[in-house]
This record gives C-alpha cells, sequence and structure tokens, in this order.
C-alpha cells in the first residue's frame, strides 16, 4: 500500500503543478491579450479558474487517500504544497 500512496502522492503533486500552471499561464494570457470587451476577459478569467479548480480538486483527492501511508516528509509536503492552497482556492475563488 505504502508504494501505491507514494505513487498517488507524485500523481497529485503533478496535478497540483499543473493547476498552478493553468491559473497563472491562463490568466496571465486574459491579462495580457489586447481584447477590449469585458465579457470576453470574463469569460478567459472564469475559465482559467475552473481548470485549474478542477486540477486542484483532484490533486486535493488523490492526495488524502493517499496521506495516512506516505512517510513524514511526505505528509508536509502534501500539506503545504497540495493541500492547503488547494482548499484555499476552491473555497476561497467560488
Amino acid at each position: 500500500m505504502k508504494k501505491i500512496a507514494i505513487f498517488l502522492f507524485w500523481v497529485s503533486l503533478s496535478f497540483g503543478v499543473l493547476g498552478w500552471l493553468a491559473l497563472t499561464g491562463l490568466s496571465a494570457d486574459c491579462y495580457f491579450s489586447s481584447k477590449a470587451d469585458q465579457s470576453d476577459a470574463t469569460r478567459c478569467y472564469a475559465i482559467a479558474l475552473t481548470l485549474s479548480s478542477l486540477l486542484f480538486f483532484t490533486a486535493v483527492a488523490l492526495s488524502a487517500i493517499a496521506y495516512l501511508w506516505l512517510p513524514f516528509k511526505k505528509q508536509r509536503l502534501t500539506v503545504f504544497i497540495v493541500i492547503l492552497p488547494g482548499v484555499f482556492l476552491l473555497t476561497h475563488l467560488f
């Protein structure tokens, strides 16, 4: 079970990184695009937030499943890199 937990840890960490990249990359694209219409910018930010929240939800769910079987260092990484930012963004953005 420990090998499966470590595999889930790396998968959840990659989903968390993809969530951060989606949030920053798509938001930067919305910010620096030359669109003058307010509805297009709102739609762009909505897509960025929705995509990143789906990735964060997957990351938090996978890391929560594997949390008990992880070593202490990986538990701290899971809490501070995946779970706390993911839960914060999932609860405060929507």
